[in-house]
């Protein structure tokens, strides 16, 4: 008999065709179905029924609070691990590598702790931050009274390099005697200075080399016993009626000179004033050269060149009336007889500026004031001479 099974049938699927047995499908065909009743998927059994089954769940460990015997083991967490995973001897026995001795303990890194209150003084460790208030509260200088010198018995405070910089102190005296001994030794060598600081007389001869330059020391004996340029005043009042009046005597060497002009006066016409150099052999009455500039109302209102060389001009075009007063000053080009002439004189009207120049053939002896076109009326001449 023919029956017509299910296409595409599963695993299991059972078929009972009309009238006939029922078929079970076992890949890859339909199988009759033996007779009797089958157990469902899905069942239970009593563990009695499983062999051994109660003797080898005896043999196991709870999951809680297990009574473990024997030599438990378990994976060794990394060291430092925390957390509830378990431990194992090998564990605890590294953190324990891991923590300092109480006796000695020999600390690496940068180790801390509490630290102690201002002022305490038991065992307990001291750290940095005590030390340095420590410090601070010993060394202020708000807690010390002020003093203007020091006696031999005072004692000066600090820190010993040769004590691991432990605090020290030392008594003013010895101070002195090593700063004594250090200097002394660190001048010893220097001859200019003698036993007990006195200076040498003389360290070189004018000219020579030494402890000096040769050029420094013939500058130094040049100079005046106070150290500085020689002043010298001279002066010379003018006669009424005459043209000229000279100051002599100039030392030798003079470098500068301050000629004063004062209520020095033309005659009963238009004059031209001015001022001649000269040696001991006279006043040299050519050779000069400049200009002579007269302002009033602050314009210029005659410029004055004097071409023909016999005097530098101080005050051009001056009437009867007027009397002059000024300062014109003399400067010698080092080591030359050579003049540069510049100074301002006045009146009551015009103001004069003079610049020139004058070659000496000698060394500067006399200075003459000189008006041309009238004669002097008075005044005086005051001469500040440095050497």
């Amino acid at each position: 008999m023919a029956f017509n099974f299910p296409d595409a049938p599963t695993a299991d699927q059972e078929f009972t065709p009309s009238g006939g047995p029922t078929y079970i499908w076992k890949s890859p065909r339909w199988l009759v179905k033996p007779p009797g009743a089958s157990a469902p998927a899905a069942h239970t059994h009593p563990e009695s029924d499983i062999t051994n089954l109660v003797s080898d769940l005896a043999a196991k460990a709870p999951l809680a609070s297990p009574a473990l015997t024997g030599v438990p083991t378990a994976p060794t967490a990394a060291a430092l691990t925390s957390t509830t995973q378990l431990a194992t001897t090998e564990f605890v026995t590294t953190a324990g590598n891991l923590k300092a001795p109480l006796a000695s303990p020999a600390l690496t890194g940068t180790p801390t702790a509490p630290t102690a209150g201002a002022g305490t003084n038991t065992t307990q460790i001291a750290t940095t931050a005590f030390v340095a208030a420590a410090d601070a509260a010993t060394t202020a200088t708000a807690a010390y009274a002020a003093k203007a010198s020091l006696v031999d018995a005072d004692n000066l405070s600090g820190f010993d390099s040769a004590a691991s910089n432990g605090k020290a102190k030392w008594l003013w005296s010895v101070i002195k005697s090593t700063l004594k001994t250090y200097f002394d030794t660190l001048y010893a060598g220097i001859a200019h200075v003698g036993a007990g600081g006195s200076a040498h007389a003389d360290v070189v001869a004018s000219g020579a080399s030494g402890f000096m330059t040769g050029t420094d020391k013939t500058k130094l004996d040049g100079l005046s016993g106070g150290g500085g340029a020689t002043l010298t005043v001279l002066s010379s009042a003018a006669t009424t009626g005459a043209n000229t009046f000279t100051v002599t005597g100039i030392p030798a060497g003079t470098k500068q000179v301050e000629v004063m002009i004062q209520g020095v006066g033309g005659g009963s016409s238009v004059s031209d004033e001015g001022i001649r150099l000269g040696t001991s052999a006279g006043v040299e009455a050519t050779g000069y050269s400049g200009y002579t500039a007269s302002f009033k109302d602050a314009t210029a209102i005659d410029i004055q060149t004097w071409g023909s060389g016999q005097h530098v001009s101080y005050a051009y075009g001056v009437f009867a009336s007027h009397t002059n007063w000024g300062c014109i000053k003399l400067a010698r080009n080092p080591g030359t007889n050579v003049w540069g002439i510049s100074g301002n004189v006045g009146n009551s009207t015009t103001t004069h500026q003079t610049n020139g120049t004058k070659t000496l053939a000698g060394e500067l002896d006399r200075i003459e004031i000189r008006s041309v076109g009238a004669n002097l009326t008075g005044g005086l001449m005051v001469l500040h001479c440095w050497s």
